[in-house]
């Protein structure tokens, strides 16, 4: 079940007609919320759910051993366990066909035969379950923070459960960690203002907007731009086309402006709020950046402070050496990569960020940069957004030759050659088809978007309330909410799943 779909919408307003009669009796709360996220992610395919229940039962159990464990070596054998259950089940679904299909092509060059490779999977592996990657990181993050005595297990296996399956953010994050969300499960929420209320609608209505009017209007233009099987030479259409995928992934405005993954994190936060919880912030207008670090710590925060929390801190960090610490920062934005999905090109995605920050260490371009005033700071962004563009090539491409062909166009300097936006250049909007028309001007509200972020940005860092300044009324509001809600219906591209459900 997905977000921009009737059945949701219907799943939803029953959900929700029933809230009230819950949601002030801790148990029977839970058991709503419970039951209701297991047929939200059951509706996919109830088999899967097994897969979900065992990390949660796992964890639980584990998380609980640990806590009564009095020996350093027996915490560390459950920790074990957790870890074993929850990465060889995320191995099995998610990375078995992309070792199995190395190891073939490996043997395949030392020479052996087809009689020789190894036997295709079952079927069953071949399947990724929506959301694996979400929750078996939460799941884990929950042991983890037991095991290093900086969270007391929980004895409710209901109230965990309830934790880890939230439907809101089950498939697609943001990852939460459990001193967050597990005590605002326990606890009765409090009744939402109607100023709260309508906050959390707003939060919904901008999340459909990025996602139906925007990212899936995008998506057409990008899919069909790399499905092709003839390369276009331009260069300006491959850099206006990696923007799009930009812009398709992300596109924040601080008033909560727009696109596939900020908009699904920003429904999921709509509706937590409605539930009376609180998910954390997924994004803070990371394409405005000013070098990768700093990319890094605004962009899908959830997973990046996971990684640097359980991946590259317990690595050594920053603290054991140069080298060490660039060893450290390949390990972890490679694994980042390879979390995202089972392919090179996502690993050369890790790999380029890291490359780009490790250059960044070296030479502190953009910190210089940042030192020089405003015209510098500028710099360092364009410099940064450069290398971001670049690094999406190689996660939006079907494989690494045509990342590199991809590239290749990009900086061949070629302005001219096979761009189909010779003809709109030229005349205009004068004699191009309608859904050429739709691509425009999608590609012009984004740029509108940005000047936007920019504009709200600016506001924000010099602490001016622009909706006191502006007086904008609740009516003026409920208006534009209406406006937006408009465009969601009559601007919508074609459907398509988030993007980040397929990690």
């Amino acid at each position: 079940m997905i977000f921009n779909s009737l059945v949701f919408v219907l799943f939803i307003a029953c959900f929700f007609a029933l809230w009230s009669f819950v949601k002030n009796h801790t148990t029977i709360r839970c058991c709503y919320i419970l039951a209701a996220s297991l047929f939200f992610y059951g509706w996919w395919n109830w088999y899967y759910l097994f897969v979900l229940i065992l990390s949660s039962v796992v964890d639980f159990t584990a998380a609980l051993l640990i806590g009564r464990s009095s020996s350093k070596r027996r915490k560390k054998l459950w920790l074990t366990l957790s870890m074993l259950t929850n990465l060889g089940m995320l191995g099995t679904f998610k990375y078995s066909e992309f070792i199995v299909e190395n190891i073939n092509n490996f043997l395949h060059f030392l020479g052996y035969t087809e009689a020789d490779l190894i036997v295709n999977l079952p079927d069953f592996f071949l399947v990724l379950p929506i959301g694996i990657s979400f929750y078996t990181f939460q799941s884990m993050s929950y042991t983890i923070d037991v095991y290093k005595g900086e969270l007391k297990p929980t004895k409710n296996i209901l109230h965990f459960f309830t934790y880890l399956t939230l439907f809101p953010q089950l498939v697609a994050g943001p990852i939460e960690r459990a001193p967050n969300l597990l005590p605002q499960i326990t606890q009765t929420p409090k009744s939402l203002t109607e100023e709260e209320r309508f906050r959390a609608l707003c939060l919904i209505i901008w999340g459909y907007f990025k996602k139906m009017a925007i990212a899936d209007n995008l998506a057409y233009i990008v899919d069909s731009a790399f499905g092709s099987p003839i390369m276009n030479s331009s260069s300006l259409w491959w850099w206006v086309i990696i923007f799009g995928f930009a812009f398709q992934i992300y596109c924040d405005f601080s008033f909560q402006i727009y696109c596939d993954f900020s908009g699904y994190t920003d429904i999921a936060r709509g509706l937590a709020r409605w539930m009376g919880l609180h998910l954390m912030k997924n994004f803070n207008t990371p394409y405005f950046s000013t070098d990768i670090r700093e990319f890094w710590s605004r962009w899908h925060i959830s997973l990046s402070s996971w990684f640097r929390d359980y991946v590259y801190i317990p690595l050594g960090g920053s603290r054991n050496g140069t080298w060490r610490t660039y060893r450290n920062l390949w390990i972890t934005l490679g694994l980042s990569g390879l979390w995202h999905g089972a392919a090179w090109t996502f690993v050369c995605w890790g790999l380029c960020h890291a490359l780009f920050s490790s250059i960044e260490r070296l030479f502190g371009v953009c910190t210089t940069l940042k030192k020089k005033g405003s015209f510098g700071i500028i710099l360092a962004w364009f410099l940064t957004s450069v290398q971001i563009l670049v690094a999406w090539v190689f996660f939006c491409s079907e494989d690494l030759s045509q990342a590199l062909d991809v590239l290749k166009a990009m900086f061949s300097l070629d302005f001219t050659g096979g761009t189909p936006f010779g003809e709109f250049f030229r005349w205009g909007f004068i004699g191009v088809d309608m859904s050429t028309k739709r691509i425009y001007f999608t590609l012009f509200v984004c740029g509108c978007l940005f000047l936007a972020e920019a504009f709200w940005l600016f506001c924000r860092k010099r602490n001016l309330n622009l909706v006191e300044k502006l007086k904008i009324s609740p009516l003026a509001q409920a208006i534009f909410m209406g406006i937006f809600l408009f465009l969601c219906v009559f601007l919508r591209g074609p459907g398509k799943q988030f993007v980040y459900f397929q990690f």
